[in-house]
């Protein structure tokens, strides 16, 4: 389905007429045997006047993320970036079979995973980062996986995927750890990717001496970008600072973070399984 976006043009007199139509008659219909399904006239018009928002919204909201596309689609799309398409196209043609199960942790012990196939993908978000422009895809998978394209558009040196079982958080949950990723460790910015709830309105990433950074938003997805501190080791082990990530709600409030530790592993907040997903 093809979508436009059109501008509206509706006299008040259409919306009076509508809202009168929605309205019904000056007193609401009794019901004699539901007393407590009765329906006042100022619901009604409430109810009127939503629906007529909707209508005039929906248009903006199909344009505020990408709609899936199976993967032929994705990597036929002349406006898909060639590097996206190498990255994306590289997960797909690859024979996909899961890893071992750790015992219990996932699965059922015994239970058998067949092979499986990358779906579709989507854009989720655009990253402003040092090393230039950075889209995140969400990426769907025959068996219900779910996981994340990291693609450059300036540089091929960042670029990958990750994926898995899309295991759900506890409720109250704000953010959950997805991949992360550097290019060259203690010499580039560790990039950390997940999820956010409806209700996170920004996540800021605050380093050990109290200053922070903002992450980019977008459909769901973080995209957090950790600077390496000067004269920081290089090994796998320690690269990064470790670095909290905090989100917060519309009115500025924190409601839930993260820490990234320095070789930029997740690891579950207290209280959760050794082996769970990372949620805060």
């Amino acid at each position: 389905m093809r979508m436009t976006n059109r501008t509206m043009t509706i006299s008040e007199r259409e919306i009076r007429a509508l809202l009168e139509a929605f309205a019904g008659p000056p007193e609401p219909v009794r019901n004699r045997h539901h007393a407590s399904d009765r329906i006042s006239r100022r619901t009604l018009l409430l109810a009127a006047a939503s629906l007529f928002a909707l209508v005039v919204a929906v248009p903006a909201l199909a344009l505020h993320g990408q709609i899936s596309q199976t993967i032929n689609h994705f990597l036929a799309d002349k406006s898909t970036p060639e590097n996206a398409k190498e990255v994306v196209g590289g997960v797909s043609r690859a024979p996909l079979e899961a890893l071992p199960l750790i015992k219990g942790s996932i699965r059922p012990s015994g239970t058998v995973e067949l092979p499986y196939t990358l779906t579709s993908a989507r854009q989720v978000l655009t990253a402003n980062t040092p090393q230039g422009e950075i889209r995140l895809y969400e990426l769907t998978f025959s068996n219900d996986y779910k996981g994340s394209a990291m693609v450059s558009l300036t540089t091929r040196e960042v670029g990958g995927a990750a994926w898995g079982p899309d295991i759900p958080c506890p409720s109250g949950w704000a953010l959950k750890g997805g991949s992360t990723q550097a290019t060259y460790p203690g010499r580039t910015p560790l990039y950390v990717t997940g999820r956010i709830a409806p209700a996170v309105a920004s996540v800021d990433v605050v380093y050990p001496d109290g200053h922070t950074t903002p992450a980019t938003l977008g459909d769901g997805y973080f995209l957090a970008s950790v600077l390496p501190e000067k004269g920081a080791p290089t090994e796998r082990t320690n690269f990064s600072p470790p670095v909290t990530l905090v989100a917060h709600n519309s009115r500025g409030q924190e409601i839930g973070h993260l820490r990234v530790r320095s070789d930029g592993d997740i690891p579950p907040s207290p209280g959760q399984p050794a082996q769970a997903v990372a949620c805060g």
